[in-house]
C-alpha cells in the first residue's frame, strides 16, 4: 500500500496480509468484550455484570471462558445466517461456495483464495462489532435505554474502543503516524470503520482527505423508530473521528461535514473531513 488508494481492491492484497487482518479481527473482539466487562462491572455490582455477560454471551459458561472459541462460534452463526445478512457486507462479495458450511478453529486459512479470505475477513469484522448492539439491547430490556447508551459511549470513547479500532488498521497499513494519507490508509484496514460502514475515501493531498459513510447500519436501523439511539451513535463518532486523527497527528483536526438527520434524502449517512492544522 505504497500509494494511497481511494477504493483498495482487498483481493489484490497479499494472503498473508489478509489472514494477518482476520487475526485481528480475533483480537478486536477479545479487547472489545474486555472493555465491556470493565465497563459494566464499574457500572453494577459483580453478579448484575456476570448476568448482563451471561445473556450477551450465552455460550461463554460452556466454553469455560475461552474467548476464542466464543469468537469461532459467533462467527460460525453468523456465517450459517449470511444469506440473509450479506447486505451488511462492506467489501466481500458474499459467495457460500468460497468457504466452508462450518467455520472453526480447523480451518486451514492458507488453503483458501484471496476472496475467499476477504469474505472470512468482512464476516469477523462484523462478529466483532456486533457485539455492541448486543449488548446495548441487553442492558436496555434488563434497565433502561439511557443507562445502555451511556455505556456504549464509555466503552467506544472513554475506554479507547474506537481508538483501538484504528490502531489496528494503522499497524495493518504500517505506520500509526504520519499525515492524512497515514490516517486514511488505516481507516481503509480499520476492523470497526470498513467491516461496518460502506467507506468511502478521498485523498486531496497528503494533508487534506475526506471519509463519506455511503451506509451506515445504526443510520439504516434507527432513523425511523429510535432517534435517540442514532444521536447517541453520531456522538460517539464525533468525538471518536475527531481522536483518530489526532493519534495519528495532534495537529491532524476533523470536521463533520454531513450528518443524520438529512434535511433532503441523501446519497450517504454521513461525511467526514480531516486536514492537517
Amino acid at each position: 500500500m505504497s500509494d494511497f488508494e481511494s477504493t483498495v481492491d482487498y483481493t489484490a492484497l497479499p494472503k498473508s496480509k489478509l489472514i494477518e487482518c482476520f487475526h485481528t479481527a480475533i483480537s478486536a473482539h477479545a479487547n472489545f468484550f474486555q472493555l465491556w466487562q470493565d465497563a459494566v462491572r464499574n457500572r453494577f455490582d459483580a453478579d448484575s455484570a456476570d448476568s448482563l455477560s451471561a445473556s450477551v454471551y450465552p455460550n461463554l459458561d460452556r466454553l469455560e471462558g475461552n474467548l476464542e472459541a466464543v469468537f469461532y462460534e459467533e462467527l460460525n452463526f453468523l456465517w450459517s445466517i449470511m444469506p440473509n445478512l450479506s447486505h451488511m457486507l462492506t467489501f466481500a462479495r458474499y459467495d457460500a461456495s468460497l468457504l466452508p458450511t462450518t467455520l472453526d478453529r480447523s480451518l486451514n486459512l492458507d488453503d483458501l483464495s484471496n476472496e475467499a479470505l476477504v469474505l472470512l475477513w468482512n464476516t469477523s469484522t462484523l462478529t466483532y462489532v456486533m457485539q455492541t448492539g448486543r449488548w446495548v439491547d441487553t442492558i436496555t430490556t434488563r434497565y433502561d435505554q439511557r443507562t445502555a447508551l451511556q455505556l456504549e459511549k464509555e466503552v467506544w470513547v472513554d475506554r479507547g474502543g474506537a481508538e483501538e479500532d484504528l490502531r489496528y488498521g494503522l499497524i495493518a497499513a504500517g505506520a500509526e503516524t504520519g499525515d492524512v494519507r497515514t490516517l486514511l490508509r488505516g481507516f481503509q484496514l480499520a476492523p470497526g470503520e470498513v467491516g461496518l460502514v460502506d467507506a468511502e475515501f478521498e485523498l486531496e493531498n497528503a494533508n487534506h482527505g475526506w471519509i463519506t459513510h455511503r451506509r451506515c447500519p445504526a443510520h439504516e436501523r434507527f432513523r425511523d423508530e429510535n432517534r435517540e439511539r442514532l444521536e447517541n451513535c453520531c456522538v460517539i463518532c464525533v468525538i471518536a473521528m475527531r481522536l483518530s486523527g489526532e493519534m495519528v497527528d495532534g495537529r491532524i483536526r476533523c470536521r463533520a461535514a454531513s450528518l443524520p438527520p438529512h434535511r433532503e434524502e441523501s446519497d450517504h449517512a454521513c461525511r467526514w473531513e480531516y486536514w492537517l492544522e
